[in-house]
């Protein structure tokens, strides 16, 4: 039984996307997730995938993509920032060791949300990314007003007691 399964399988990254990807890392395909955190997500009935989120992360009105992928013996994040005119844009966020237990969060403008370092409950004012790792401390990606993503930890509370 294997305990890695790939994760592309509701949601499908568009065509064109694939290939601007394809042209920036030859070697891409989909990360995969461990069984655990895939019948998680499949119990909860995100509308999202593990390893692909679609959300408006700018607040352009066009949707984006994310996407962990390998490649080059990396696990690498990238977003497609869509535009008006049918194009996109690729960045690249993140790029680490593969681990099967790291996994995409969509945080929705408007959700709830505890911050563990104010101690204060709060709600997403923009689309945020997630990148969870089960053995480090999760990083968020919310895209700046001026352009770009800003990149801070997400620190628990077990984190914030042992600095």
């Amino acid at each position: 039984m294997s305990f890695l399964v790939p994760v592309l399988f509701a949601l499908t990254l568009p065509h064109d996307i694939g290939q601007l990807i394809g042209a920036r890392y030859p070697d891409w395909k989909p990360s995969r997730v461990a069984t655990q955190i895939t019948t998680w997500f499949s119990e909860y009935r995100f509308s999202f995938e593990p390893a692909l989120v679609r959300a408006d992360f700018n607040d352009d009105g066009h949707q984006d993509w994310a996407a962990l992928i390998l490649s080059r013996g990396q696990q690498i994040l990238v977003v497609a920032m869509g535009s008006g005119s049918g194009g996109w844009n690729v960045l690249e966020l993140s790029s680490t060791t593969p681990d099967p237990f790291t996994y995409l969060l969509l945080y929705a403008r408007g959700d709830k949300d505890f911050d563990f370092k104010t101690l204060k409950k709060f709600r997403h004012s923009a689309n945020s990314l997630g990148l969870m790792h089960f053995r480090g401390t999760p990083l968020q990606f919310t895209w700046k007003k001026g352009g770009g993503f800003e990149q801070k930890l997400s620190l628990s509370d077990e984190e914030l007691e042992n600095q």
